[in-house]
């Protein structure tokens, strides 16, 4: 069964996506990076994708595709506010993902805020 957004409907609260099945080609200086997304379980049927870019200044950004009555539209958060969600939900296993993919980014702690 599928949702709105053509993703397959997951049983689990959320799931990381594991990036480094792809060929890793060197990343030139300068350039945003792709690191790897998740899910955020916003309601029982509603869980967006955030994904998880680096930019080339070491911020981290998560880029998330929410529906606003239009259509989906893309909005950044920084890690902040989506540890913030997760905690206040009680979400443990979405703060441990998150955690998860900014070490695979190699973002320092005072980065993670934009």
């Amino acid at each position: 069964m599928e949702n709105r957004g053509g993703e397959p409907r997951s049983k689990a609260t959320s799931c990381a996506i594991d990036e480094r099945t792809r060929p890793s080609a060197p990343e030139p200086e300068g350039r945003v990076r792709r690191i790897g997304r998740l899910r955020v379980p916003l309601t029982l049927t509603c869980r967006p994708w955030a994904t998880l870019f680096v930019m080339p200044d070491g911020r981290a950004l998560w880029c998330v595709r929410l529906w606003d009555g239009a259509g989906p539209a893309k909005r950044l958060l920084p890690t902040t506010t989506l540890r913030a969600y997760a905690r206040a939900s009680g979400l443990s296993e979405l703060e441990r993902e998150i955690a998860e993919l900014l070490d695979r980014g190699g973002v320092p702690r005072d980065r993670e805020g934009a």
